[in-house]
């Protein structure tokens, strides 16, 4: 059999040494992924108290068949005595201990162990790196069967966060799932290749036998998680409403002469065909009657965009066309974001969920990111500050967030990029653009391609800037109700990539972050899960393309770039034309042009 025993403790119950906060929950995560059938361990999680040495003796000696491998991990503190050398410190009213002569006794009876110790000094003394070989030293000199994976860190390293080491281990096993199997020699050399990640860990040394251990066991085959079946795409408003003909309605409410009931009315006829010119003449005119300078104007705008305008509707869209950047005199607030007047129809259930993962979902997305090789190496030389910099294109930037009410990200200038321009997975708002899109553009036309990608840097957003695929974010959606508790969703019944980001996404979750997660689980709509998800998609799409429109001020203009500079996604283009035809004659788009003052009064 094969035999996992991970151990650790909170030394909560001591009260004078400081406390391992993340402990429990990352002995959890690593028990979980030693139980997975390509490591195949019977997997015992025990606190690290005063009784942790009699009971390891135990399941060592009443183990119901021979072990072959071993595996004992340990995260706490440690101690030495010059009598009975160095030793694990366990929780009580009193300190007890666990010399590792005694652990090695134990480990002994087992064909092959491995030792895996992520620990810290209790009190001041030799260096990491001396620390590091006395324990390796104390287990393997002389035993031709444990090797040892020792991590140590000084006395004053800060144990409330979770451990740099065992953060590591747990994302290389992660990453490691396959049929080749994995050495410990395989696994160190594999966390040694996360530069950036090991360049954090103050000293680790490895001591192996002739023969390598095995942590994941050859010939299984990894499990992946089934994408979700393609599904219709949610309504954008094209449909027919069989019940009502709002176009009729429309006409029947002006003889009446309820004017703001028909305009209401014809709102949702031209929602239903956004290209038809009579219903955008309907909407045009109705604007007119109602004093409403600038629906006018927009519905002029959109007959023009669609070439469909006469001779008094091109003037119309002509002469209040603005020449350059908009006039504004304010810009967008955040109450405006929040209010989703960009996008109403955005699911609330999906913002509750993710908004309840905090951080956790970003930090997940940063390690899949580096899992998957998406991460961009970026030169500080092709950095540019929008705040500084003379380049029009980096002034358009600054001069687009400052109108969104966004915060000014980082941005990156590139001589070739597989895109005009990209929001990469990066811990701070970081967007990246081909430097020849800064030749050949009108100031307007900038405008609309950064108000369009700077809408994925809006926190409520930036998750598929690190989930760009919805199978990936509808992993990451079921990985979330399942540890919020959905009792449909277990965690043994996880697959594939949804069971990693559950156990990741476990990691970086407080015990409160999963309790306000609980809640938003408990909300969410779970038979519909994969439609909410794609429907969420669809939303932060659309609204990104609003939010240009916006910005540059001219739907002509956000028509063209929409076209010129396509952006892949759940929208096809044309259903983006049809949404931009119908926000353009919104509420929300009156408020947000109210907001910054470029409203047409008359």
């Amino acid at each position: 059999m094969r035999l996992a025993i991970v151990a650790g403790s909170t030394y909560a119950q001591n009260g004078k040494l400081a406390r391992f906060e993340q402990i429990e929950a990352e002995l959890d995560v690593l028990g979980q992924r030693l139980n997975e059938p390509d490591a195949g361990f019977e997997v015992h999680v025990l606190m690290g108290e005063r009784d942790l040495g009699t009971r390891v003796e135990r399941l060592i000696e009443h183990a119901a068949e021979p072990i072959e491998a071993l595996i004992f991990y340990f995260c706490g503190y440690v101690a030495f005595n010059e009598e009975r050398g160095p030793a694990l410190l366990l929780d009580g009213a009193r300190l007890g201990a666990l010399p590792l002569e005694r652990l090695r006794g134990a480990l002994e009876k087992a064909t092959s162990a491995l030792v895996v110790l992520d620990t810290v000094s209790a009190f001041d003394g030799p260096s990491p790196r001396e620390v590091t070989r006395t324990l390796s030293a104390a287990l393997t000199v002389g035993s031709e069967t444990i090797h040892a994976l020792v991590a140590h860190r000084a006395h004053d390293a800060d144990v409330s966060a979770r451990s740099p080491f065992t953060s590591l281990l747990g994302l290389v096993l992660d990453w490691q799932s396959g049929s080749d199997g994995l050495s410990a020699e395989a696994l160190l050399a594999a966390m040694r290749a996360e530069e950036a990640l090991f360049a954090a860990l103050p000293a680790v040394e490895l001591t192996s036998r002739s023969e390598p251990f095995q942590l994941l066991a050859s010939g299984v085959a990894p499990v992946y998680s089934v994408p979700p079946e393609s599904l219709p795409a949610p309504s954008n408003g094209n449909a027919v409403d069989s019940v009502k003909d709002h176009t009729a309605l429309a006409l029947s409410c002006e003889e009446r002469g309820e004017l703001q009931q028909a305009l209401a009315h014809a709102l949702i006829a031209v929602r239903e065909y956004p290209r038809n010119p009579t219903r955008l003449r309907t909407a045009l005119r109705l604007f007119d009657k109602c004093g409403q300078a600038d629906g006018a104007w927009n519905a002029a705008c959109a007959l023009e965009t669609l070439g469909q305008a006469d001779i008094n509707e091109s003037l119309l869209a002509g002469a209040r066309r603005p020449d350059g950047l908009l006039p504004a005199r304010d810009r967008v607030a955040e109450q405006d974001w929040t209010a989703k007047l960009f996008c109403p129809e955005r699911h609330s259930a999906a913002d509750d969920l993710f908004a309840a993962l905090d951080g956790a979902a970003i930090e997940v997305g940063l390690e899949t990111a580096r899992r998957k090789r998406r991460l961009p190496a970026l030169d500080p030389s092709t950095a540019q500050d929008p705040e500084t910099s003379t380049a029009t294109l980096a002034k358009t930037l600054l001069w687009t967030s400052k109108l969104l009410g966004l915060d000014v990200p980082r941005l990156h200038v590139l001589p070739e990029l597989n895109a005009n321009l990209l929001t990469p997975p990066a811990r701070e708002p970081t967007l990246l653009a081909n430097r020849a899109l800064g030749s050949g553009l009108e100031l307007p036309e900038l405008a609309f391609l950064w108000g369009r990608q700077l809408t994925f840097l809006r926190p409520e957003h930036r998750l598929l800037s690190f989930y760009p695929t919805v199978p990936e974010l509808a992993s990451l959606v079921l990985a979330a109700l399942s540890l919020g508790g959905i009792p449909q969703l277990p965690f043994r019944k996880l697959e594939g990539e949804t069971k990693l980001f559950a156990r990741s996404l476990k990691r970086h979750l407080s015990a409160a972050a999963l309790e306000r997660l609980s809640l938003a689980a408990s909300r969410f709509p779970l038979r519909n899960a994969a439609d909410a998800t794609l429907s969420w998609c669809r939303a932060v799409e659309l609204s990104a393309s609003r939010a240009g429109l916006l910005a540059c001020g001219s739907l002509e203009v956000a028509a063209k770039m929409s076209e010129r500079f396509p952006r892949a996604g759940q929208v096809e283009p044309k259903a983006q034309l049809d949404d931009l035809l119908s926000f353009s004659l919104s509420h929300g788009y009156s408020a947000l042009r109210e907001r910054l003052g470029v409203k047409l009064a008359s």
